[in-house]
């Protein structure tokens, strides 16, 4: 059983914040847990740590120190360093992306628009074999070489241009350059092909391959420009190889010339982009990514996502037993040699700022004494007293680590970080872990059940809309992820059987109900392979014959998912969804009286679960609980009266009974404290134990939990506001109402009655003029409000500003991470 402390919890932030700063200052410990990251996940642990590291500008360093690992461990098995599924090679990958995305569509834009343009005009193939599938005669293969080298060329021309080199992103050529002093040192025989993996591999290849996720282009090309993008990339890389490997793929043979005219061009460009321009007047390489220590002080853990920290901390949990061993058994050969390696790389570093001081007024760097001598495990300061100050431009040398003023570096040795690091281990509590589901093994003939019993609980059919048009609906919250997760193609096969047995060609329109939908685990990972087979396995006629897709209750996961399918599908399919944020708004097309939604939908409030609370008596009673920033909402679903409050700065303790059960348990005091409601008894007060409907259920439950005790230092302004509506006209309306901000949502509440719930993702925007607060929403009329305690109008106007601020943080999350997808669909299937 998982037992919290909340304590513990509260603590959490301080640990956080200590266990950021020291990995900051030790990459090596990094590079230590890169070592136990399944390669499957690397792609995510990557992710995590550019997104948390690059907050502090200490993403490069990490990535040094991974490629200098990377040398290290694969000197007798050259060929496998920095190999793709390597956690260098990912983190460079995702660093990239991230600075070098406007970079990227500035070179490869113009080029890849004009492809994508003349669409099915614009054959570029030569593979023979696909030309006979196609049933067109092998004597097109050289005019479409003659095409392919063309635009091949425009586009190599365009990456190896003095124009292009000198705007590519410093960030992105320090790598290089890291790269090319490694392999000279280590393997200098694998030079070329390193950095040529790394600059057109990593960057421009998959920006070739997959435009629209690198956001060159707004759509996914054709089937048919998609091939003559792989076909283009293919011979850049070729070219980037410096070798035809005609037994691989012998068609390429054709291009042989072309190849050999460019193989120079790209010599002596990749040696450019390793090479520091810099240098050429004198400054030591790379100086100005100078590597300083970073100060705790410095750290500001509401700088970070809550999400990324929890990551983090699943990581760390699950691989602490390994790494207390490594490195508290392995200290004499592990710690010392990476002692003295970060001592090497410091007075590297520290005569390189030397240099600099010497030749630029950019900054003023005063260095203090030279660093001493090992001696055993006592060192004094890692790094010199740095004084800092900024140019006129306000530009800082090495701005890229974290600026630290006239402060002084604090003393700190490997030692004590390796030990703080240990303790943080053994100290830190369990994570919210996420619960994910695992794929079986087995096929679906081997198991038993049929979809037929499912017929009246996901899928049904309702009376017909106001158009006479019958209504289907898919009541996503049924699916339960194994059936998603392996029985997608025959979920698609009896919709549509049943679709075609009730109503054959004739119209219809679907009403997707997503209330109480989480998508996490598996299935948000996976979801972009859903969308892909369901586009395929759905016959057109179906496509053709529903007239509209009535979205009920998609939060802002939902939506997101559904705007990216607007890519596989046409503008006219897209004008056929409609969302709703409130179910009674279907009635616009569905008389109000036959809408067959389940009542638990009609019950829905966003962000919310239902759960059976067991009182003091043991007598189960179904709730509805939310969270707000500061408490725990527990709310009747019939009447959605909220029957009592409870505040999270009293929990004590939380425990994971089982797999659905939770307990959590407040202190004595918070009786007295309780903001509304009514208790059965004094135990009542104390002590809450809920029943999920599911494992995921929990696993999400206690993930709100986490984030909301961990977020409490963050509150800053109230949670719930007296209000008055204007009406029209300008005059103020009697009823008073209270406003009350959930995670997601506004809560407007008479008395202890949720009357209505405002999703933030529902919001357009808000302004404020003089105490007048407007909020314009997206579908729907705006309203105009007034807070009744004056003192109060700022706060709620900004309180809304951040939180439709987050929502569109959360949109463009995931859409980025389908856009990752995407382009490791198309690297996988395009066999690239």
């Amino acid at each position: 059983n998982n037992v919290w402390d909340v304590r513990s919890l509260l603590d959490l932030n301080a640990i956080y914040k200590k266990l950021i700063f020291v990995l900051s200052n030790n990459p090596f410990l990094i590079t230590s847990i890169g070592q136990y990251i399944d390669p499957s996940n690397a792609d995510n642990f990557a992710q995590l740590l550019v997104a948390i590291f690059g907050n502090l500008g200490r993403v490069l360093p990490i990535i040094k120190e991974l490629i200098d690992h990377e040398f290290r461990v694969n000197l007798m098995n050259r060929g496998a360093i920095l190999r793709g599924n390597s956690l260098a090679s990912k983190m460079e990958t995702q660093y990239c992306r991230v600075v070098g995305g406007n970079y990227l569509k500035s070179v490869l834009g113009e080029t890849i628009q004009n492809i994508v343009n003349l669409g099915d005009e614009l054959t570029l193939e030569i593979d023979p074999d696909k030309l006979e599938l196609a049933g067109i005669s092998e004597d097109v293969i050289p005019e479409n070489a003659r095409k392919l080298a063309v635009y091949t060329g425009e586009i190599l021309d365009r990456i190896t241009s003095q124009e292009m080199l000198d705007q590519m992103p410093r960030d992105i050529r320090v790598i290089a350059g890291y790269t090319s002093e490694y392999a000279v040192k280590f393997a200098p025989e694998t030079l070329r092909a390193l950095i040529g993996g790394f600059i057109n591999l990593r960057f421009f290849s998959p920006g070739i391959v997959a435009p629209e996720s690198f956001g060159i282009l707004d759509e996914p090309p054709s089937m048919n420009s998609r091939r003559n993008l792989v076909l283009i990339a293919k011979l850049v890389q070729t070219i980037s190889n410096g070798i035809i490997n005609e037994s691989k793929e012998p068609f390429m043979s054709i291009m042989a010339p072309f190849c050999e005219y460019y193989f120079p061009i790209m010599d002596e460009y990749l040696n450019n982009v390793a090479t520091d321009p810099y240098t050429e007047n004198g400054y030591p390489a790379w100086a100005d990514f100078g590597y300083n220590t970073l100060f705790e002080t410095s750290i500001d853990i509401r700088n970070f996502s809550t999400q990324d920290l929890f990551n983090l901390h699943r990581v760390l949990h699950s691989k602490k037993v390994k790494l207390i061993k490594q490195i508290s058994e392995d200290k004499d050969s592990f710690l010392m040699r990476e002692r003295q390696r970060a001592c090497e790389n410091e007075i590297k570093n520290r005569n390189a700022r030397r240099e600099v001081r010497t030749r630029t007024k950019a900054a003023d760097v005063v260095l203090g004494d030279a660093i001493e001598q090992l001696s055993g495990w006592r060192t004094k300061s890692l790094t010199p007293q740095i004084r800092r100050k900024p140019s006129a431009s306000g530009i800082i040398l090495g701005g890229r680590a974290a600026s630290v003023g006239a402060e002084s570096i604090p003393s700190l040795s490997f030692r004590d970080m390796a030990v703080d690091f240990l303790n943080l281990l053994m100290i830190i509590p369990p994570p919210p872990s996420k619960f994910v589901t695992k794929r079986k093994n087995d096929t679906i003939s081997n198991r038993s059940g049929s979809l037929d019993d499912l017929d009246s609980e996901f899928f049904y059919q309702g009376s017909q809309d106001k158009e006479g048009n019958s209504v289907y609906y898919i009541i996503a919250n049924r699916l339960t992820p194994d059936m998603i997760l392996d029985k997608l193609k025959e979920i698609i096969s009896f919709i549509c059987n049943n679709i075609e047995r009730n109503t054959p060609n004739q119209p219809f329109a679907l009403v997707l109900d997503t209330s109480w939908v989480v998508y996490g685990g598996t299935i948000g990972t996976e979801f972009f392979s859903f969308l892909t087979k369901i586009i395929r396995v759905i016959a057109p006629k179906y496509k053709k014959n529903c007239k509209a897709i009535y979205c009920v209750h998609p939060t802002s996961h939902v939506m997101a998912l559904m705007n990216f399918m607007k890519a596989f599908v046409s503008p006219k399919a897209v004008g056929k969804i409609h969302y709703f944020q409130e179910w009674k708004s279907l009635s616009e097309f569905i008389e109000l009286d036959r809408i067959a939604l389940p009542d638990i939908s009609k019950d829905f409030l966003i962000k919310a679960y239902v759960v059976k609370k067991i009182n003091a008596k043991g007598k189960k009673q179904t709730r509805i609980i939310k969270f707000t920033p500061t408490s725990i909402l527990n709310i009747v679903p019939k009447t959605k009266i909220i029957r009592n409050e409870k505040m999270f700065a009293d929990v004590e303790e939380l425990e994971c009974v089982d797999d659905t059960t939770i307990y959590i348990r407040f202190s004595r005091e918070s009786s007295s404290k309780s903001k509304r409601g009514r208790f059965s008894s004094k135990k009542d007060m104390e002590i809450r134990t809920y029943v999920c409907n599911s494992k995921e259920d929990r696993q999400n439950i206690m993930e709100d939990i986490f984030s909301v005790i961990m977020g409490l230092c963050r509150v800053i302004h109230p949670t719930q506001y007296r209000i008055k509506k204007i009406k029209h006209g300008g005059f103020l309306e009697t009823l008073k109402r209270t406003f009350q901000f959930s995670l997601d949502s506004m809560l407007i509440i008479e008395g202890n009655t949720i009357k209505k719930e405002v999703p933030f993702s529902s919001i357009a925007s808000v302004s404020l003029q003089g105490q007048e607060i407007t909020i314009t929403y997206r579908h729907r009329n705006p309203q105009r409000l007034v807070c009744l305690e004056e003192a109060q109008t700022q706060h709620f106007y900004e309180l809304i500003q951040e939180h439709i601020l987050e929502e569109i943080g959360i949109v463009e999350k995931e859409s980025k991470m389908l856009k990752r997808q995407t382009l490791a669909f198309h690297n996988s299937s395009l066999n690239f």
